[in-house]
């Protein structure tokens, strides 16, 4: 029996090292927000962690504010909307229907781990994936690399956002989808593989439903490229088990958005939501799902050169390296029968190396296009490349994916010099500097890093409970960018509705029955040219408190 286990764990030697560095970094990913209060740097967080818990306690995602029917919907937070009076997701669906029905099971203390969780199991089964196109010890390099790789590491940490739980179904649903095709089943077994990966599919879609083009357009390809390995049954099974996932997704939007086919997505740059809807205009909001930022060539340029090759060097410079070393050995393999590409003669398994290069061009080339678009104002300094750019969070696929061309170059590096330990230590010592490189920029990035984030996570604290300790609990805060901090304790009203001469009357209408506060932080202008524009407009601002900076104040608004 010992002997057998023994065995077991010499043959499976890089799964156990997958899972057990999977395992480590399962309680690193789970720090940040370990042993506090969850307080959010995003609105986006916010969000999505205020409706898992009101799924997980009431089953709704929609909240009923009396005074918002006073109001006309200006009392929400970002990445909020209103709808009839009542508070609802502006983002997808997915995170808090999933979230919340865990958390019915093993309580809301659960919400902030499962994307940890997650993000190892995505791992996992992305060194599965791996290892079925490339080579055993391709994978277990790129699953390492992947753990490292600071935008994964980042989100699988900041556990309220979508991306990372989305790309970890998406690879999960790939590899069932994948295995399936490259290896002799049994058509039982075929059976489940196709039904896991179009559950998988459809989970990833439910919690980034934009991504749903590309996503649908990858599976199509790879059922196309092995039609005479499909058959009608085995296609009707993954799609019916994509639907049973999507189908509470498209009933749920009809229950909150008023149609099965819209979806409210928001970006917390502009704090608003655009749906989909069905109808006249249902081909136009297609075409703006598609392309929602159209084609912008000069916003586009500085994205790339500044979050697709600048923001992780080591990433760019290994990445088209090993991308063209493989499409030009493939080449020559067609034309002269032959390749020495990772170190054996071209063979039919090479087929599935030359689908997964093309897909991941094209999927970069579409991603770049789609988001690159969007031009996004994150921070004063636009020469500043930052962590926390919404570019990383949307091109996560992009970087993920490219790891294996980043071990393919590490592997033809090796080979440019002759002596095999002068070899091998060239290649280890390139892959700790990424190793060092990647941690201190995850860590210790000075905006958006672990560390930083940490830091500015219990300085909203202090905030936050000096503005509780200063105010009602019925009462409202006007806000600008601290709405994350101050939701659901307090309503809040961002800053930048309040222009209107009607907005003016709601508010001195609002100000008869609930007592109203400006908060003012020193380096958000939009509130304080809206305190000014309050005063100008007849309103008193009656001084509380000072709060943790210089400048940063809590008043309160009062009627003449």
């Amino acid at each position: 029996m010992r002997g057998s286990l023994l065995n077991l764990l010499r043959n499976h030697l890089s799964l156990v090292l997958i899972i057990g560095v999977g395992l480590v970094f399962l309680i690193i990913y789970s720090w940040l927000y370990s042993g506090s209060d969850p307080i959010f740097t995003s609105p986006d967080e916010t969000a999505n962690y205020y409706f898992s818990q009101l799924f997980a306690a009431e089953s709704k995602l929609r909240f009923h504010d009396p005074l918002n029917e006073i109001s006309g919907g200006l009392i929400h937070p970002r990445s909020m909307a209103v709808r009839g009076g009542e508070l609802i997701p502006g983002s997808f669906l997915g995170m808090p229907l999933l979230y919340g029905s865990i958390a019915k099971v093993f309580g809301i203390g659960s919400i902030l781990k499962i994307t940890p969780i997650l993000a190892v199991i995505g791992a996992v089964f992305f060194y599965f994936l791996i290892k079925d196109i490339f080579l055993e010890r391709i994978a277990t390099i790129s699953t390492l690399l992947l753990l490292i790789l600071p935008p994964f590491f980042l989100y699988s940490s900041r556990g309220m956002f979508h991306n990372v739980p989305f790309v970890s179904f998406f690879i999960v649903g790939l590899f069932f989808l994948v295995h399936q095709f490259l290896y002799p089943l049994t058509l039982k077994k075929r059976l489940l593989f196709l039904s896991l990966s179009g559950v998988c599919t459809g989970l990833s879609l439910a919690l980034r439903t934009s991504e749903i083009f590309w996503v649908l357009a990858v599976f199509a390809i790879i059922f196309l490229s092995n039609l005479r390995r499909l058959s009608l049954v085995q296609l009707v099974f993954w799609v019916v088990s994509f639907f049973a996932v999507m189908t509470p997704i498209l009933v749920a939007n009809t229950h909150i958005y008023g149609s099965a086919l819209s979806f409210a997505y928001s970006f917390e740059h502009e704090g608003t939501s655009s749906m989909l809807t069905s109808g006249p205009s249902l081909l136009q909001n297609i075409g703006k799902a598609i392309l929602p930022f159209g084609i912008n060539f000069s916003t586009m340029k500085y994205a790339t050169y500044d979050y697709l090759l600048l923001a992780f060097g080591w990433w760019a410079l290994f990445t088209i390296t090993g991308a063209v070393w493989i499409l030009r050995d493939i080449v020559l393999a067609f034309i002269k029968k032959y390749t020495t590409w990772l170190g054996g003669p071209w063979r039919s398994t090479s087929m599935p190396v030359l689908i997964y290069t093309l897909l991941f061009l094209t999927v970069s080339l579409v991603l770049v296009v789609f988001y690159g678009s969007f031009e996004i104002s994150e921070y004063f300094d636009k020469s500043v490349i930052i962590l926390g750019s919404s570019y990383i969070r949307y091109w996560l696929p992009v970087y993920i994916f490219g790891i294996p061309f980043v071990v393919v170059s590490l592997f033809r590096l090796g080979r440019l010099v002759r002596n095999k330990w002068i070899s091998s230590v060239i290649q280890i010592g390139v892959f700790f500097v990424i190793i060092f490189i990647s941690l201190h920029f995850t860590f210790l990035d000075p905006l958006y890093g672990i560390a930083a984030t940490r830091k500015n996570t219990q300085n909203n604290i202090h905030i936050r409970e000096s503005i509780l300790s200063s105010t009602e609990e019925d009462s409202i805060v006007i806000t600008g960018n601290a709405d994350k901090v101050i939701f659901p304790e307090r309503r809040v009203i961002v800053d930048l509705p309040l222009k209107t001469d009607g907005d003016l009357a709601t508010l001195r209408l609002m100000l008869k029955t609930t007592r109203i506060y400006v908060y003012t932080n020193p380096l958000n202008t939009d509130v304080i040219h809206l305190r000014e524009h309050l005063i100008q407009a007849g309103f008193t601002l009656s001084y509380v408190t000072n709060l943790t900076m210089a400048g940063e104040t809590l008043e309160e608004v009062l009627l003449d």
